[in-house]
């Protein structure tokens, strides 16, 4: 009785181990289009009529933030450009 709690500690982490490493269907719950953009979210999308397939006819995305924050955003005075992190995020 004294090693109940190993074994039980043993098997819950064979569980979780086992858990973690099922797979899925195959399937993907992120919609995507055919639309050729060269992005693989609109390129795979069979949305029509939502806000992504909006998104993925018109080609662009428009973004905002606040450039006093570095490094997450902030004005390059020599090049003029904005950089940073949420920079880098939203052209990605």
């Amino acid at each position: 009785m004294r090693n109940r709690p190993i074994v039980l500690t043993v098997l819950a982490t064979i569980a979780l181990l086992l858990a973690a490493c099922g797979g899925g269907d195959g399937n993907s719950s992120t919609p995507s289009s055919s639309s050729g953009t060269g992005n693989t979210v609109c390129d795979k999308t069979t949305a029509t009529g939502d806000l992504l397939a909006e998104v993925c006819d018109r080609g662009t995305i428009t973004v905002s933030t606040d450039p006093a924050y570095p490094p997450q955003s902030s004005l390059d005075a020599k090049s003029g450009k904005y950089v940073g992190f949420d920079i880098d995020v939203a052209t990605e």
